[in-house]
C-alpha cells in the first residue's frame, strides 16, 4: 500500500481570519490608536460572521495589547508602538504584511548591535560540540552554494549555533523565534549576491575566529559584515 506524503490541508478557523483582518488593520493605520471599534454586535453585523468567533478573535487582539476592552464603555484600538511585543511582530511577519522600512532599519540596527558582541561572547565558551557542529554546517554549505534558498536556512542555522556556542540562555531562545523573521529579511539579499561561495567562506573565518578564541577579531569582522548586509537590504528597500 503506497504511503500518503501529504495531509489535506486546514481550513483557517473564521476567527482567524477575523484577527487577521483585524490585525492588518490596526499594523497599517486603517485603525489607529484610540479609535473605538463598534460593539460586538453591530462589528459582527458588518463582518458577516457570529458573535463567537468575534469573541475569540477580539481576545487574541486583547491578549497581544492590541485592543483594550473598556468594561462599560468599548473596545479600543492601542498604539502597537507603545503596547505591541515581539509575538505581534512574529505574527505581523507571518502573515505576510509589508514590512515598513522604519520596522526593517530597527531590526538590522539591533541586529549590528547584538550579533558582534554575542559572537564575541561565543570566542570565549565555544565547546568542541559547537566547533563540531558548526564544521558539519560550514560542509552542507559548500555542498549547497547553488541552492541559495537551502544556503540562506543553513546560514541561520550556523548563526543559531553561535547564539548556542555563546551559552547565552536568553540569546538561543530570540535566535529560536527569529527564524521567520531572518528568512523574510534575507531572501532578496542571498537571491541577489554574486557570489554564493563567499557564505562558507565568511563562517569559516568565524569558526577559524571560535578556535582560537580571538573574539576581538570575531567581533570586528562579523560587525563590518553586517555593515554591508545592512547596506545591501536597506538599498534594496528603497529601490
Amino acid at each position: 500500500m503506497e504511503t500518503e506524503h501529504f495531509l489535506p490541508v486546514a481550513r483557517r478557523k473564521v476567527s482567524d481570519e477575523i484577527f487577521l483582518m483585524l490585525q492588518e488593520k490596526i499594523f497599517l493605520g486603517a485603525l489607529k490608536p484610540g479609535e473605538k471599534l463598534p460593539p460586538e454586535r453591530e462589528l459582527s453585523r458588518q463582518l458577516g460572521v457570529t458573535r463567537v468567533p468575534l469573541r475569540e478573535a477580539l481576545k487574541r487582539l486583547q491578549a497581544m495589547k492590541l485592543i483594550e476592552v473598556r468594561h462599560g464603555d468599548g473596545i479600543y484600538v492601542l498604539d502597537y508602538q507603545s503596547n505591541g511585543s515581539f509575538e505581534f511582530l512574529m505574527s505581523v511577519i507571518q502573515s505576510g504584511l509589508p514590512l515598513e522600512q522604519r520596522l526593517v532599519k530597527s531590526l538590522l540596527e539591533f541586529r549590528l548591535i547584538v550579533v558582534p558582541e554575542l559572537f564575541r561572547l561565543a570566542a570565549k565558551n565555544a565547546t568542541e560540540e559547537n566547533i563540531k557542529k558548526l564544521e558539519e554546517i560550514i560542509e552542507k554549505e559548500r555542498q549547497s552554494s547553488s541552492n541559495r534558498n537551502r544556503l540562506m536556512e543553513l546560514d541561520f542555522e550556523f548563526h543559531t549555533e553561535v547564539a548556542r556556542a555563546s551559552g547565552n540562555l536568553f540569546a538561543q531562545l530570540l535566535y529560536n523565534s527569529l527564524r521567520p523573521v531572518y528568512l523574510t529579511l534575507s531572501a532578496q539579499f542571498f537571491h541577489n549576491i554574486p557570489d554564493p561561495q563567499q557564505v562558507p567562506i565568511h563562517a569559516e573565518m568565524v569558526l577559524a575566529a571560535l578556535k582560537a578564541h580571538d573574539g576581538e577579531t570575531l567581533a570586528r569582522n562579523t560587525r563590518y559584515f553586517l555593515e554591508l548586509a545592512n547596506d545591501f537590504m536597506l538599498a534594496d528597500l528603497n529601490a
